[in-house]
């Protein structure tokens, strides 16, 4: 199908957006803890809340009021982006922004002390938004690395465009001062923009020189990286400060344009993402 064609079918289903009420509220987080390390999932929208490594302290971050579920994106953790990745329905419409697989209540598959794998499917409320069958499942491990995996599965009888990716915010001392590696060669210090590398190199590192911290992030499945921390777009959300003290580095499913990509009827997609988290500072 046309890529145009892929464009205008996203373009209207986010019109019928404003009628998806949330599904999920933030309870029965699965606490995960390998050696010294802990992480926490909840299953409203399959998001990792916090990841804490060798007995450090939690690297992700949360602006103030961070709540999973609601209709607005969660400013915190790592939200899933699904089935598109950005804003399709204007500038302004923050209830489209990223999909709304970070809406749903999941189903706890299966899980251990150091593993949770959760999966959600179409229903009849979703296919008011996206007249599309699917299957997602999310798996998420904990041991020397923090390991998330989505899968997308078109489980109906038409194609099914997606775009997706993983949103982690993860908590510096000053976002004017960190430098991320990997995007295509290139190095980006940022200072407050959006900094998208559409063709990414697939290893990335975002390196904290006040803290002394260095996340090390391997993407796979995913064919481009967004960089971001610009606050000053959500002057609501950081009104009592914290605008500074995140950056995210987003690996993503980016497609031709923008758009996504296309998913055959039975067809399976995957897109994974390990961080492994250096305390240089600490350890000298």
């Amino acid at each position: 199908m046309p890529f145009e064609n892929m464009r205008i079918a996203i373009c209207n289903l986010v019109v019928m957006f404003a009628t998806f009420v949330a599904l999920a509220t933030d309870d029965c987080v699965v606490r995960l803890v390998s050696g010294d390390s802990q992480a926490s999932v909840s299953p409203c929208g399959a998001t990792v809340m916090s990841y804490a490594p060798e007995g450090g302290s939690d690297v992700l971050f949360k602006a103030r009021g961070f709540a999973v579920g609601a209709e607005k994106f969660a400013h915190g953790g790592i939200p899933l982006a699904w089935p598109w990745f950005g804003r399709k329905g204007g500038k302004d419409d923050a209830k489209t922004i990223h999909g709304f697989a970070r809406h749903l209540k999941w189903d706890v598959l299966s899980s251990n002390s150091t593993n949770v794998i959760l999966g959600v499917a179409s229903s009849e409320r979703t296919r008011r938004i996206f007249p599309y069958d699917f299957r997602l499942t999310c798996s998420v491990a904990l041991g020397e690395a923090l390991d998330v995996a989505l899968e997308m599965v078109n489980t109906g009888s038409v194609a099914m465009p997606i775009g997706a990716g993983f949103h982690p915010f993860f908590k510096v001392a000053n976002n004017t001062n960190v430098v991320v590696t990997g995007c295509a060669g290139v190095s980006l210090l940022s200072k407050g923009t959006d900094a998208d590398c559409p063709f990414g190199s697939g290893c990335y590192a975002l390196e904290d020189r006040e803290s002394g911290r260095r996340i090390e992030m391997r993407a796979t499945g995913t064919d481009g990286v967004c960089v971001w921390n610009d606050s000053a777009q959500w002057p609501d959300v950081y009104a009592d400060g914290g605008g500074t003290e995140f950056c995210c580095v987003e690996p993503i499913l980016y497609g031709k344009d923008g758009v996504g990509t296309w998913l055959e009827p039975g067809d399976v997609a995957k897109i994974g993402m390990s961080l492994k988290v250096i305390d240089w500072k600490a350890r000298r």
